[in-house]
């Protein structure tokens, strides 16, 4: 479903088809927020869909999670290090307590597993994308619809108990076909003498991972 056909099945759901109660940027800004809720749902429902693994590259120990291609991280699942040509050494992340400091060398070359933040389809004629594989779509599709009608209905002091009713069954339907197991980052056997890197990872700002040792 793209973004125009989303902002036309709103205006049915709250009965405006003929634009006069709010307006096309209003329901965006409504489509919007309900993406997000959507997405997060997805997330939390146990499968990661929408991991995604990225080679970056740590210049004077600091990586710069903001220009990974598919988007800002929403969650990091796993860190690892190059380890010569396909091996990789998982990278922990560092607590307080261990008193490492900052890793200077000058470039390291990393693997950043993660789960990017939702992304509004970047013209009017593409596609929302919940996720890989077996991802509910139409199921979603129509829960980020009835989401966004509940908050324009809010919005204007209205609540519609029939939304509200057909979200939440919309909702659990969803969460039953997306509650695969997650994947998770498991150590590396074999490819190399030892499966974890020396060095440790801390989260400086939002998207700035400082490596340290």
């Amino acid at each position: 479903m793209t973004p125009t056909q989303a902002i036309a099945k709103v205006r049915l759901r709250i009965d405006d088809a003929d634009a006069v109660l709010v307006t096309d940027a209003e329901v965006e800004d409504a489509l919007k927020l309900a993406q997000e809720e959507v997405w997060h749902m997805v997330i939390e429902a146990g499968g990661n869909l929408a991991a995604r693994e990225e080679a970056i590259t740590a210049s004077s120990g600091v990586a710069d999670l903001a220009t990974l291609l598919t988007g800002k991280p929403l969650r990091i699942i796993n860190v690892a290090e190059k380890n010569g040509v396909n091996g990789k050494l998982t990278v922990l992340p560092a607590r307080a307590s261990d008193g490492m400091t900052n890793y200077p060398t000058s470039v390291v070359d990393l693997y950043v597993t993660y789960i990017p933040q939702a992304a509004y389809p970047a013209t009017s004629s593409t596609d929302f994308v919940w996720g890989d594989g077996d991802a509910p779509s139409r199921v979603l599709d129509e829960l980020l619809v009835l989401k966004a009608a509940q908050t324009l209905k809010i919005t204007e002091a209205e609540v519609n108990g029939a939304l509200e009713r057909r979200a939440a069954d919309l909702e659990q339907m969803a969460r039953s076909q997306i509650n695969i197991p997650s994947v998770y980052a498991m150590p590396l056997i074999g490819r190399a003498t030892r499966t974890k890197s020396r060095l440790r990872y801390v989260m400086t700002a939002p998207y700035t991972l400082q490596l340290v040792w």
